[in-house]
């Protein structure tokens, strides 16, 4: 798995900030998306705690992601797809057996389409298409 370009999308889709803010769902989060309850909005992180945050975020992922699927099942950019999926939901992600069905059949539309009928598709915005068609496609929109 092409490891710069899954920094580079989940940048893309996560951002990069230096000071801790409220996401969405009212988690402290800061750098690549990374949530602690025990971050204080409005501090300041470096770019090596930001780093090392990720490093270990990315690293529980790509377990989750394992545990999930056999990703050497997979081609590169929807390897990077389930890590993604995996950064974002955690361990929900296992919660996805129609998806991980459709994934092990390599029935693509169908592994999208389980993805938009479910909780996250309503509440990821532009993130929700954009991971779809690359289930679909094999490749973001942008490669």
């Amino acid at each position: 798995m092409n490891n710069e370009l899954l920094k580079s999308e989940l940048i893309h889709f996560e951002g990069y900030k230096t000071v801790v803010y409220m996401d969405t769902m009212g988690n402290p989060t800061v750098g690549i998306g990374h949530m602690d309850k025990h971050l204080i909005p409005g501090t300041i992180c470096s770019a090596s705690q930001i780093e090392a945050f990720y490093e270990q975020d990315v690293a529980d992922a790509i377990t989750t992601a394992n545990k999930f699927i056999d990703m050497s099942t997979l081609d590169d950019c929807r390897q990077r797809v389930i890590v993604q999926l995996a950064y974002n939901m955690g361990y929900r992600l296992m919660q996805f057996v129609e998806f991980k069905i459709a994934l092990v059949n390599q029935n693509w539309n169908n592994a999208a389409v389980q993805l938009i009928n479910s909780k996250w598709y309503g509440e990821i915005g532009e993130r929700g298409p954009e991971t779809c068609n690359a289930i679909i496609n094999g490749k973001y929109s942008w490669e």
